[in-house]
C-alpha cells in the first residue's frame, strides 16, 4: 500500500501548501509531485512511474517511504506520539498501525516497563478509536492487557482499577459497533455484559477499602465503568430508567472527585443525559441540558453534529424557533453556501428540517435536491433515505398529492432493495403514512387504527419532525 498517497488524499489545502517547507530537490521533488498531482485519484503503475522518473523499484520504494517520514514529522511533530494522535485525528488508521507496530520493535528491543506500558496503553486507545472498517475489539483489548502486564511492574495497586478503566474506555465504542454494523450483536451483548459484572463484582469488593488502595484511579474506576454500563443498558436494554441511573452515579463520582477528571468528562455526562432524553422524546428535557451545555461548553458541542442536530432539532419541537434559527445561522448556512463537499449533505438535513417547520418548504426543497446530488457520488444509504424523506415531506407541505403518493412508492420500493422492513421501520412507516394522507384528503378515505397508532409512534423517539409535518397537514395547518 502507498501510504503516501493515503496522507496527501486527506491533507487539507493548507497542509498541502506547507509541504514546500520540506525544501525537496532532485528525485524526492519529482515523486512528491507526482503523488500530489494525483491526489484523489488513481496514481499511475509503478512500473510507469519508474520508467518516467527513470529510478528502481526499489529506489522508488525507499524515497516514497521517506518522503512520508518527513511529511509526517513536518504536519504531526518529531515525537511518535503526535504522529500516532495526528495520524487518528485525520482517521487514517492502517497508517497509524502500520507506523505503531514499527514503534513497538523498537520498544521492545529496549525493555523499559515504563515506555512499554505508556506505548501500549496509547496503542489500546488509537485501536478503540478506529473507524468502524478498522475496529477490532480483540486488538484493543489484546494491548489493553500488555499495558497492564506492564503497569504491574510499575505500580501494582492500580491494576485492578485500571483495567475497569480501559476496558471500559474499549468496551464503550464495541457497543456502538455491535449494533450499527448488526453482525453478532447477540454474542457482543453475551460478552460485554460479563465484563460488566465481573467490573461490578470488583468495584462492589472495594466499597469499603479506603482510597488509598487505588489512589485516583477509585473514583476514576467507577465513572468509567457507571458510563458503559449506561450505554449499555441504554442501547441494548432500552432500559431508559437504569441508563440514568448510571449515568447520575457517574457524575456523583465526578463531583465527588473532580479532581480525578477533565472537565469533558463530566459534559460527556450531561450530553449522554441529553442523548436519552431526545431519543425518547422528552424534548423539554433534552433542550434544557443541552442549552447548559451549549452556553457553558460551548467548545464542547459546536463541531460535534451528532449532539448539535439534536439541539436544533429540541430546540424546533419545543418551540424555541428564535434559537434555532441562530443555530441555522451560526453552525449549518455555511456548509451551505459553500457547498462543502463532505458537510453539505448533512447540514442540509437540519437547514431543511427548520425551512419545513417555518412553513418554508419550496426553499427547503432546493437545499434537499441539492444535497441529493452530492449523496449520488457516494455510498450513504441512511443519508439517501433521509434526504428522501425530507423530498417528501416537502411536497406533501405543498400540498403535492400526486407527486407525494408517486415518491412514496417510489421511496417504499427503494427501502426494499436495502432490505429494510416496510412494517417494523419508522422510514417506511412515513411513506406509508404520507400516502394515506393524500388518501385521506383527496378520496376522504380515514386512516386505519393501524395507520392512527403509527401516527402517533411519530411523537416520539427522535422521529417527531416527521410527525409534526404529518399533523400539520393532516390538521389542515399546513
Amino acid at each position: 500500500m502507498n501510504y503516501l498517497k493515503t496522507l496527501l488524499d486527506v491533507l487539507s489545502p493548507e497542509e498541502l501548501a506547507r509541504l514546500d517547507e520540506l525544501h525537496l530537490r532532485g528525485k524526492e521533488a519529482e515523486i512528491m509531485q507526482a503523488h500530489v498531482e494525483h491526489r484523489l485519484g488513481e496514481l499511475p503503475a509503478k512500473a510507469a512511474m519508474m520508467q518516467s522518473l527513470q529510478i528502481s523499484g526499489s529506489h522508488l520504494d525507499k524515497a516514497v517511504s521517506l518522503l512520508l517520514q518527513k511529511a509526517l514529522r513536518l504536519l504531526a511533530g518529531d515525537s511518535p506520539n503526535q504522529k500516532f494522535a495526528y495520524l487518528n485525528r485525520k482517521h487514517l488508521d492502517l497508517l497509524n498501525f502500520h507506523e505503531m507496530a514499527k514503534q513497538e520493535k523498537v520498544l521492545l528491543k529496549q525493555e523499559d516497563p515504563a515506555a512499554l506500558a505508556e506505548y501500549f496503553k496509547l496503542k489500546c486507545q488509537m485501536h478503540y478509536r478506529a473507524q468502524f472498517p478498522h475496529f477490532r475489539i480483540s486488538d484493543a483489548l489484546e494491548a489493553a492487557e500488555k499495558y497492564l502486564h506492564y503497569l504491574e511492574k510499575l505500580n501494582a495497586k492500580e491494576v485492578v482499577a485500571e483495567r475497569i478503566v480501559i476496558y471500559c474506555s474499549a468496551l464503550y465504542p464495541y457497543i456502538h459497533f455491535a449494533l450499527v454494523s448488526r453482525r453478532g450483536s447477540a454474542i457482543a451483548k453475551a460478552e460485554i455484559l460479563g465484563y460488566l459484572t465481573t467490573f461490578q463484582d470488583a468495584l462492589d469488593d472495594t466499597q469499603g477499602a479506603s482510597r488509598s488502595h487505588f489512589g485516583d484511579k477509585w473514583s476514576e474506576a467507577y465513572y468509567h465503568y457507571h458510563k458503559t454500563a449506561s450505554y449499555f443498558e441504554w442501547r441494548f436494554n432500552n432500559n431508559v430508567e437504569g441508563s440514568l441511573a448510571h449515568l447520575e452515579s457517574a457524575l456523583a463520582y465526578f463531583e465527588r472527585n473532580p479532581e480525578s477528571f477533565a472537565v469533558h468528562d463530566k459534559v460527556f455526562l450531561l450530553r449522554s443525559k441529553a442523548d436519552i432524553y431526545y431519543g425518547t422524546g422528552v424534548y423539554d428535557q433534552a433542550y434544557q441540558l443541552y442549552s447548559l451545555i451549549y452556553l457553558d461548553h460551548f467548545d464542547s458541542i459546536r463541531t460535534n453534529f451528532y449532539h448539535l442536530d439534536h439541539f436544533a432539532e429540541s430546540a424546533m419541537l419545543t418551540g424555541h424557533m428564535e434559537l434555532a434559527q441562530r443555530l441555522v445561522d451560526v453552525h449549518y448556512h455555511g456548509y451551505i453556501q459553500s457547498e462543502h463537499e463532505t458537510m453539505f449533505p448533512f447540514a442540509a438535513i437540519t437547514v431543511a428540517k427548520f425551512l419545513l417547520l417555518t412553513g418554508k418548504p419550496s426553499a427547503a426543497l432546493t437545499i434537499i435536491q441539492r444535497a441529493m446530488h452530492f449523496v449520488e457520488r457516494r455510498t450513504l444509504t441512511d443519508l439517501e433515505i433521509e434526504l428522501r424523506t425530507l423530498e417528501t415531506a416537502a411536497f406533501l407541505l405543498m400540498h403535492e398529492w400526486k407527486t407525494v403518493e408517486m415518491l412514496s412508492s417510489k421511496n417504499l420500493k427503494y427501502l426494499e432493495t436495502k432490505k429494510i422492513s416496510l412494517k417494523s421501520d419508522q422510514r417506511g412507516w412515513f411513506f406509508q403514512l404520507a400516502s394515506a394522507i393524500c388518501d385521506e384528503r383527496i378520496v376522504r378515505k380515514q386512516l386505519t387504527a393501524r395507520q392512527e397508532s403509527k401516527l402517533m409512534d411519530f411523537n416520539r423517539a427522535g422521529a417527531s419532525v416527521y410527525g409534526k409535518i404529518l399533523e400539520l397537514v393532516r390538521t389542515n395547518q399546513a
